[in-house]
């Protein structure tokens, strides 16, 4: 995984120049849990406010550097379904940042803001993940229907970015601990909020799937039983609310 982190750094470095304040990579590839062709490499770019358009994109110009470094990587060589490009602006707390602990995220340039969740609004952000994903059931479910064989597999790998951030969302709440949740490979978070929940989120038969995604994806059969289970989750995680938890502020 280094060659294509070192390929989306060095072109980072390029087009941001003095504006580059940090890049991370986090998630399934540092924590371990990485499922073959069906997870991506997730990192996080932090850049001065000027830099970027609306403080959040990057200029047409650095968006299609970016583009043509990625483009030109066999991304199935280093078995990635993607590279997902989250940027942040470096100048104030980001909206679509979510810190993660050290052991899950891994700095490549930089340093990143202070890992702070002792903060009030975790909770507040972790159920605004939750209540995101009936919006994204919903899109999904309009979207599908008129997709070939091969958008249905783009929207498939689209409902496990969905379940997983609502997964350790709901897991942080039940712990009261979203520190602790976030560590917990994907294996085991499953089995944790089968048992928390009666069974009512039960993402194993999503993951068994997830795991054959090389065969799964050129299988339109499996694709609309694989689907489906994505929709059932993403209902149930969006409809589940541990004891004593308030909805997030207004």
């Amino acid at each position: 995984m280094d060659a294509p982190m070192a390929r989306v750094l060095e072109t980072l470095k390029k087009v941001f120049t003095k504006n580059l304040s940090a890049v991370a990579v986090k998630g399934s590839v540092v924590r371990g849990d990485f499922i073959p062709y069906f997870s991506d490499l997730d990192i996080h770019v932090f850049a001065n406010e000027k830099a970027l358009m609306l403080g959040q994109a990057p200029r047409p110009e650095a968006a299609m550097a970016l583009q043509e470094a990625i483009g030109e990587l066999d991304l199935e060589a280093f078995q990635l379904s993607s590279i997902q490009l989250t940027f942040n602006n470096a100048d104030r707390r980001p909206r679509t940042w979510s810190p993660s602990p050290p052991e899950v995220s891994r700095v490549l340039y930089g340093s990143l803001p202070p890992y702070d969740l002792s903060s009030d609004n975790w909770q507040d952000n972790a159920l605004s993940v939750l209540e995101e994903l009936e919006r994204e059931m919903t899109y999904e479910l309009r979207s599908v229907p008129d997709k070939d064989d091969d958008g249905l597999a783009r929207i498939v790998r689209r409902q496990g970015v969905f379940l997983k951030g609502g997964a350790y969302s709901l897991a942080g709440l039940i712990m009261k601990d979203v520190r602790k949740a976030q560590l917990l490979p994907y294996w085991e978070l499953d089995d944790y909020l089968f048992s928390q929940t009666n069974g009512r989120v039960d993402l194993r038969p999503f993951h068994e799937y997830a795991r054959d995604w090389k065969t799964v994806r050129n299988n339109p059969p499996q694709l609309r039983t694989f689907f489906v289970i994505g929709t059932t989750q993403l209902k149930e995680l969006a409809a589940f609310r541990p004891h004593n938890v308030a909805g997030p502020e207004s």
